[in-house]
């Protein structure tokens, strides 16, 4: 079994790619559903619910490639991340709604920019 590595992982924004990315970060979840009764036998009891995504995205803030929060809260655009361009990788892909843009400055260090995103919709993962 090979091991995969991210660093030459790659994140596309609808159409334009993102520079400088430092990492990224998919959280998949679905809800578990309680449906213990009386007649459980005195262990709890839970259905498949509904499914959700969000992610993060960290990268240095790039001049010529400049992410502007006007974009927060607008319709879903389509977001592709790609841990390496060689194989094995994972790809993440889904249509998604920009939800928090937040610069970071400091006197010691390059400026960053933290993405953060709520799925919309299937997200497709897979490993080639």
């Amino acid at each position: 079994m090979a091991r995969l590595t991210g660093k030459k992982g790659s994140v596309t924004i609808g159409t334009s790619g993102v520079y400088g990315v430092k990492s990224w970060e998919i959280d998949a979840k679905c809800d578990a559903v309680d449906v213990t009764g009386m007649d459980s036998g005195g262990t709890k009891e839970f259905l498949s619910g509904l499914t959700e995504w969000s992610g993060t995205i960290e990268c240095f803030l790039d001049s010529e490639n400049f992410i502007s929060n006007t974009v927060l809260g607008g319709a879903p655009v389509s977001f592709s991340l790609v841990s390496d361009t060689t194989t094995p990788k994972i790809t993440c892909s889904g249509n998604a709604i920009l939800t928090g843009w937040k610069p970071s400055v400091s006197v010691e260090g390059a400026v960053t920019l933290s993405l953060t995103f709520q799925g919309t919709g299937t997200l497709t993962a897979s490993v080639s």
